[in-house]
C-alpha cells in the first residue's frame, strides 16, 4: 500500500473525529477566524464578488425561495432589518443633501425622524412617484441637479402649502 492510499484509509477511519476537532477549534477561535475571513474577503474582494454573483446566478430560484421562507418565518426580524436599512439610507440622503449638518435648512431641527427631502421649487411630483425615493436617490448617485433641500416635516408642510415657512417670516 502506497502513502496516498494509506492517507485515504486513515482519513476515512478518523473522519468523524477530525470533524469534531475542527468544530471545537472553530468554536474556540470564532473571533479570530471571523477576522481572518473578513481580511481575506477584502484582499480578494473582486474575486469574492464574482464568485458570489456566479453562485447567485446558478441558484437564483433556490435563494429567492429560501429568503421568502425566512421572511415568512421571521416577520419581526424582517421588519427590524427593513427598518434599519431604510433608516441607514435616509441618514445617507439627509447627510448628503444637508452637507453633513443633518438638520433642517430652515429651523435647524436635527431629529432624523422629523427630517425629509423637499424640492426647493416644489416640482418633484414626477420624481417622487413610487415608494422608494430615497433608494432611487442613492442608486442614481445623489443627483444635485434636482434642487433638493433638507427640511423638517413642519417646515416642509408650511412651504408646500403656504409657499413660506413661519420660521422665515419670524426672522424678518
Amino acid at each position: 500500500m502506497d502513502r496516498t492510499e494509506y492517507r485515504k484509509k486513515y482519513w476515512e477511519a478518523n473522519k468523524e473525529r477530525f470533524k469534531e476537532k475542527q468544530k471545537e477549534y472553530n468554536k474556540k477561535n470564532k473571533e479570530k477566524l471571523k477576522a481572518q475571513n473578513k481580511e481575506n474577503y477584502y484582499k480578494n474582494i473582486e474575486k469574492m464578488r464574482a464568485q458570489h454573483k456566479e453562485y447567485y446566478n446558478k441558484n437564483k430560484e433556490k435563494i429567492k425561495l429560501h429568503n421568502k421562507v425566512w421572511r415568512i418565518n421571521n416577520p419581526e426580524k424582517q421588519l427590524e432589518k427593513s427598518f434599519k436599512t431604510s433608516r441607514k439610507i435616509k441618514l445617507e440622503i439627509i447627510n448628503h443633501y444637508s452637507n453633513g449638518l443633518n438638520n433642517c435648512a430652515c429651523c435647524g431641527e436635527n431629529h432624523l425622524e422629523f427630517l425629509t427631502i423637499e424640492h426647493k421649487n416644489h416640482d418633484g411630483k414626477e420624481q417622487r412617484k413610487g415608494r422608494h425615493y430615497y433608494c432611487w436617490l442613492k442608486k442614481n448617485g445623489f443627483p444635485d441637479n434636482l434642487n433638493l433641500e433638507v427640511l423638517c416635516m413642519n417646515c416642509n408642510w408650511a412651504k408646500r402649502h403656504n409657499r413660506k415657512c413661519p420660521h422665515e417670516t419670524d426672522k424678518l
